[in-house]
């Protein structure tokens, strides 16, 4: 195992497209997958759903991080404070995993390292596609203050056909991004944030998405000459 620390981001400015449920599933995979690491889910949403719920799976090896300690008394994201944070994360070998709030600019992930993942999940639905379109935009000429650009995902999400597939693939052709796995729509993944005395539910969503989260963590560990950029899509 490398002892280079991991962060993955998963953010869009767009509400419902999956963010919070995937990076949440994929943060309890990581952990289980990972082994030997120390796993931290930072939830930069102040409404903590995900908190909430990954509460209880809380222990020595697996923490959580709410946005309280990373936001400045205007609302925004300080982003010195959560840089520093991270430095250190990795630094000690962590694999961390930020749920950026829905709303978020392409300047709040000033905080974003060279070699780490951002994740930007989509459904194949024309406003996801748009706002995601514009987010990107946005994100690939935004001036980082000298840091490189990080690897950059697509998500997409709640994808029924290959049809939608091919909506995504057409709507980002252009852009020097990664088109990632579908993540296919399942009620499981639709239940993970249901209160309940017992975890089954979570379970049950984890073993519907076991293939698609050990092919994220082949993204994630495989190392950079796996992620080879382009100027156009590439499929990963």
């Amino acid at each position: 195992m490398s002892n280079v620390g991991r962060v993955c981001v998963f953010c869009n400015s767009k509400g419902g497209v999956g963010k919070s449920t995937i990076s949440f599933l994929g943060s309890l995979s990581l952990y289980m997958i990972e082994s030997d690491r120390q796993t931290t889910f930072v939830d930069l949403d102040s409404q903590a759903t995900s908190i909430t719920a990954l509460q209880k799976f809380t222990n020595s090896r697996f923490t959580i991080e709410t946005c309280h300690s990373y936001m400045l008394e205007n609302g925004q994201l300080n982003s010195g404070a959560l840089t520093q944070f991270l430095t250190g994360r990795r630094r000690n070998g962590y694999q961390v995993i930020v749920d950026m709030p829905a709303a978020s600019r392409p300047q709040d992930l000033l905080f974003v390292g060279e070699g780490d993942i951002v994740f930007i999940p989509t459904s194949a639905s024309d406003a996801d596609i748009a706002a995601t379109h514009t987010f990107l935009q946005t994100l690939l000429v935004d001036d980082r203050r000298g840091k490189a650009s990080p690897f950059v995902v697509v998500l997409p999400n709640m994808i029924d056909d290959a049809e939608d597939m091919q909506v995504i693939r057409r709507a980002f052709w252009d852009f020097p991004v990664f088109l990632g796995r579908p993540f296919s729509y399942n009620r499981d993944f639709r239940k993970i944030f249901r209160s309940r005395n017992d975890d089954a539910n979570i379970l049950k969503a984890l073993q519907a998405g076991s293939e698609y989260f050990t092919w994220m963590h082949s993204v994630i560990y495989g190392g950079a000459e796996s992620r080879i950029r382009s100027s156009r899509l590439s499929v990963i």
